[in-house]
């Protein structure tokens, strides 16, 4: 280099080292034109414009310089990593390349050039989406050809450094974007016992079990990786969720309270804390923790719900239906109308027409359908629920207009509830005619109708339904025997399982009430076909009988006709025990003990006789076997 280029280059070093970035740009420019000092001048030139963040214009001289001299490794990747970093992918994979061929063996630069070759692809992806370029079925899912590239890159980088973390979780990322979802969990499974510690690839792997359901899965890595996720806030907030479906919500609150202790201004981690005490039975802890979460978050919307719940099991009905309506709000919980007209508050309906929508489940109608007679005249009254019950509703009010409820809308959304997303059809009904003044969800009658657990009494609870209904059920020969007392018996739910398994019974474990004497027992398990009680009957040679042809799924009026027949009922806390107990059959319910439905007492407010005792967790409905077997004694009829 001739002395009066260095000496000038040397002075705009100087300037660059002062702050005066503006300068050394101006007299590396004058310096381009020399043969001498070429790559020195570019990376003073390059630096001199980063400094003065014009990165596209330092990269043009950064390139220059590193193509120039190939072979100098740092050079080439200096400018993969400027190119990188302003998302000139195509130059920095070309860079990225020329550095994996000076220095195969280091892990570092497969890494760079395999997540260079991804962000190509994800913008070429990206590129393609926009355009509008999706398939023909309508699928937006990744075209794998657009991420070959970078998988076969990634696939060779983890073939030489099968243990390296880095490399690994990145081949995960690409696979996983790319649609390849089982290959892409092997990637992370690899990285889960080795160091050092990679939240992402841990993160992928949990939600993706925590996706399939795989929860025993989730707790035994947690059990293994115990130490190395205990400063993770995210890991123990997903295995808290693997615990809490497994019903294991000691286990669950050891977790929770890590990620609690961890990030204690996460709304979504405290909102889990309150609903694990929900689900303990310790309703006002669980008040407490939502309320913390609301400080945390106003916006949020489950705490709210998880308090209207809570009270509802301290009995204290005016702070609950505060906070009912947002069981709207909440996934899965209800589905809503947007309506124009406006919420019915109990006004006269003289001059005007209710429309009153089922927004629940099937139980739900039976323990609202008493409530109905209040509301009144009934020629003003629209009632809209799901088929299976609109016969059951026409039957018992005939004067009341009653109508299908639509289908839910169909589109597909992520929602979020206490202990994380996941996809959720659209929870809406679509737009319907408005022929009417004013409206009110089934599950809001409450509100109005009941402000304190006091107005259930007094009330006529019992529905008779017309003689023509239940003529048939009483002439079958299963209830012809005058001396013994029939009892309709359900034992599970359609939702049987953790967490709530603990709550439910297996037929089997029925055996002993099944042989009490004096005592017949007729299936209204509405998860067991006519077959298999005939079967079970057979084998165990017990009194347990299914009404012929009945369909216990779908047709509620027939099920509620053949209810009518019996003398006593014992259930679990499900809509075989709510059928049960709108036509006025004496009743023993067991639930677990944040079921809402007694409202905290120790019966069923919303029917006129039904015993309900709430088991906590920790205990199992097993061990309730001689409570029923001495209820029954205590009621037998015959």
């Amino acid at each position: 280099m001739q002395a009066q280029t260095a000496d000038r280059l040397q002075k705009a070093q100087k300037y660059l080292a002062a702050g005066k970035a503006d300068r050394a740009e101006t007299i590396c420019r004058k310096l381009l034109k020399s043969k001498d000092g070429y790559v020195d001048i570019r990376l003073t030139l390059s630096k001199a414009l980063l400094a003065q963040d014009k990165p596209d214009q330092a990269l043009k001289y950064l390139s220059e310089a590193a193509n120039h001299q190939p072979d100098k490794l740092a050079l080439q990747s200096a400018t993969g990593d400027l190119a990188f970093r302003i998302k000139k992918y195509a130059e920095a994979i070309d860079h990225y390349q020329k550095a994996v061929s000076l220095e195969p063996s280091n892990p570092d630069y497969w890494y760079r050039l395999s997540d260079a070759l991804f962000q190509a692809a994800t913008e070429n992806f990206k590129s393609y989406l926009d355009r509008g370029e999706v398939t023909q079925s309508g699928e937006t899912k990744p075209r794998v050809d657009f991420y070959d590239d970078a998988i076969a890159i990634s696939n060779k980088a983890i073939e030489l450094f099968s243990e390296d973390v880095p490399l690994l979780r990145l081949a995960g990322e690409i696979l996983l974007k790319a649609g390849i979802e089982d290959v892409a969990m092997l990637c992370f499974e690899r990285c889960l016992p080795l160091d050092p510690f990679d939240h992402i690839a841990h993160y992928h792997w949990l939600e993706y079990k925590r996706s399939k359901n795989a929860n025993q899965e989730i707790v035994d890595y947690a059990i293994a990786q115990g130490d190395r996720i205990a400063n993770d806030a995210i890991c123990n907030r997903t295995v808290t969720y693997a615990y809490a479906q497994l019903g294991r919500y000691d286990k669950a609150m050891e977790h929770i309270n890590r990620s609690v202790e961890l990030a204690p201004k996460n709304d979504k981690f405290v909102t889990a804390k309150a609903h694990i005490y929900y689900r303990l039975g310790q309703f006002e802890k669980s008040i407490t923790y939502s309320n913390k979460a609301l400080q945390l978050n106003p916006e949020a919307t489950y705490p709210h719900w998880l308090n209207c719940l809570s009270n509802w099991k301290l009995g204290n009905l005016p702070e609950a239906h505060k906070c009912n309506p947002y069981r709207f709000e909440v996934a899965d919980v209800c589905t809503k109308f947007n309506l124009k007209s406006p919420l019915w508050r109990g006004e006269s309906l003289e001059d005007k027409r209710i429309y009153v929508w089922s927004d629940q489940g099937i139980g739900d109608i039976f323990k609202t359908t008493s409530m109905l007679r209040e509301i009144t005249p009934h020629e003003n009254v629209i009632v809209a629920v799901q088929d299976k019950c609109m016969p059951f509703i026409k039957a018992l009010f005939p004067r009341i207009d009653v109508r299908p409820l639509p289908t839910k809308l169909p589109a597909l959304s992520i929602v979020s509830n206490a202990f994380g997303t996941k996809q959720s059809r659209k929870n809406e009904f679509p737009s319907i005619e408005e022929d009417f003044d004013c409206q009110i969800p089934l599950g809001s009658l409450i509100e109005v109708l009941r402000p304190e657990v006091s107005d259930f009494e007094g009330k006529d609870k019992i529905m008779i339904l017309p003689e023509e209904h239940v003529a048939p059920f009483r002439a079958l020969n299963i209830l012809s025997n005058p001396n013994t007392t029939k009892v309709g018996m359900a034992w599970s739910s359609k939702t049987f399982g953790d967490p709530e398994a603990y709550g439910y019974l297996e037929l089997e474990e029925l055996l002993d009430v099944l042989r009490m004497p004096g005592f017949e027992f007729y299936n209204f398990q509405y998860t067991t076909k006519e077959h298999e009680i005939t079967a079970f009957r057979e084998k165990h040679d017990v009194p347990l009988y299914h009404a012929p042809g009945l369909d216990l799924m779908d047709d509620m009026l027939e099920t509620a006709a053949f209810n009518s027949c019996m003398d006593l009922f014992v259930g679990p806390g499900s809509t075989s025990s709510d059928i049960a107990g709108a036509v006025g059959i004496k009743c023993l319910r067991y639930a677990p003990c944040h079921y809402q439905d007694n409202l905290g007492q120790p019966y069923v407010p919303w029917f006129a006789d039904q015993k309900s005792i709430d088991i906590p967790w920790g205990d199992d409905a097993l061990n309730y076997i001689d409570v029923i077997k001495q209820w029954l004694l205590d009621n037998k009829k015959h």
